[in-house]
């Protein structure tokens, strides 16, 4: 198997026939008889793993900003400005 250089993971036809039949593709094992396709479900778990870190990241970012904002507020000063770093190259 060569490395895809494009790091894809997505392998839905990964397979755990329920009884040898030597078959390569999800289709083949299928028409043969019954088959655990566990290939899809990693994929979707990986993908919900993935987004849910996500979600939880953009979460916890737009709490501390809206912290960050009501702390100001609570005690009457101005919301620091991001200061604009220049190079002298």
């Amino acid at each position: 198997m060569a490395l895809n250089p494009k790091l894809e993971v997505d392998r839905p036809d990964f397979q755990a026939p329920l009884k040898v039949c030597g078959c390569t593709t999800l289709a083949a094992a299928r028409a043969q008889g019954a088959v655990v396709a566990y290939g899809n479900f990693t994929t979707v778990l990986i993908n919900f793993l993935i987004l849910a870190w996500i979600i939880l990241l953009m979460v916890k970012g737009v709490n501390y900003l809206r912290h960050q904002v009501e702390h100001h507020e609570k005690t009457g000063a101005t919301p620091p400005t991001p200061h604009r770093q220049t190079s002298a190259c």
